[in-house]
């Protein structure tokens, strides 16, 4: 038996980041390797990408170039979570990049990423205008970078969830083959497997990005898909499941709220469900029984209305 340890450490602090250790057997060396070296460059990009933004959030304003206003707008997504203020705050910082740097293809990728998944979990303010620019943000991106794992995972992605899956998915799989261990490409992969009802194949691309990268930005949304998914299955405890870890991911994240009402349901524990669903109208006001449909179906919202639970409409004027 051989074991392999792995320590990463802040040289500046020496803290420690991560450690990790693979126990395997002689003739599973090489495997093992394989395994670590994975972890250590899914463990290595969440905290790169962290010192990145910090760093770029030291800088004067004159100083931000077209990465560093990159940086700065992933960081932004990682910190602050899934908001309506966050997609804005980002969206502007990724518009000012591409300005100083219009041949740069990742901040198109992911002003393209962001616009879509904004727009599909309602935080935009114009869902056409949000359409429009993250469409023409994916295929400007995909002109300058067809080669980029991390360009093609992210324009991929968002093709798929503005509705154009049979272009996206293809895109995705390329961005997979470039590289294996791109887990945000993973969960794109298995997000429209879920959408268009390849549910096995799905919750498997779901479990394989989350067990890449599971410290990552993405985890939160990752985890409430993949708890849909496990719904749509008939798996309430492991929908359940990956609804609270959506939520100990960013517990603002209101879209995993529903997730885990959903799957409250299904099991029976009605309280606990109608609490979910509160703790989401309290993050996100305007929702109601059409946001659930629209995230969920409109066979999910029956089931919660005929199990009790109640919805919030939006109120009409009086004439």
């Amino acid at each position: 038996r051989v074991r392999v340890t792995a320590q990463l450490i802040e040289t500046e602090s020496g803290g420690h980041l991560w450690a990790d250790h693979y126990d395997t057997g002689i003739d599973d060396l090489f495997q093992a390797q394989d395994a670590l070296l994975r972890d250590i460059a899914s463990r290595l990009g969440v905290e790169l990408a962290r010192a990145e933004f910090k760093l770029a959030h030291r800088k004067s304003h004159s100083d931000h170039d077209a990465w560093s206003l990159y940086q700065q707008a992933k960081g932004t997504m990682m910190f602050q979570g899934w908001s309506e203020n966050a997609v804005t705050e980002a969206g502007a910082l990724l518009r000012r990049a591409i300005a100083l740097d219009p041949d740069c293809g990742a901040p198109h990728a992911y002003l393209a990423l962001l616009l879509s998944l904004g727009r599909m979990i309602k935080l935009v303010e114009d869902p056409q205008a949000a359409h429009d620019e993250s469409l023409a943000a994916a295929e400007r991106a995909l002109e300058l970078d067809s080669n980029s794992s991390e360009v093609l995972g992210y324009a991929g992605c968002a093709l798929s969830d503005l509705g154009y899956a049979q272009r996206g998915i293809p895109i995705i799989n390329k961005a997979i083959e470039l590289d294996p261990s791109n887990a945000q490409a993973l969960a794109a992969l298995g997000a429209a497997q879920v959408v268009s009802g390849e549910l096995e194949a799905g919750i498997a691309e779901l479990s394989k990005a989350i067990k890449i990268s599971p410290r990552d930005p993405g985890l939160a949304l990752w985890a409430t898909i993949l708890s849909i998914g496990c719904g749509y299955s008939s798996q309430s405890q492991e929908a359940s499941r990956w609804a609270e870890l959506a939520l100990k991911s960013d517990a603002r994240f209101f879209p995993g709220m529903i997730a885990l009402a959903w799957s409250h349901t299904v099991e029976g524990r009605l309280e606990e469900a109608q609490t979910a669903l509160n703790n989401a109208k309290q993050q996100y006001p305007r929702l109601d029984s059409q946001y659930i449909t629209d995230l969920l179906g409109a066979g999910v919202l029956l089931r919660m209305q005929e199990a009790g639970l109640s919805f919030a409409e939006r109120q009409q004027p009086t004439v």
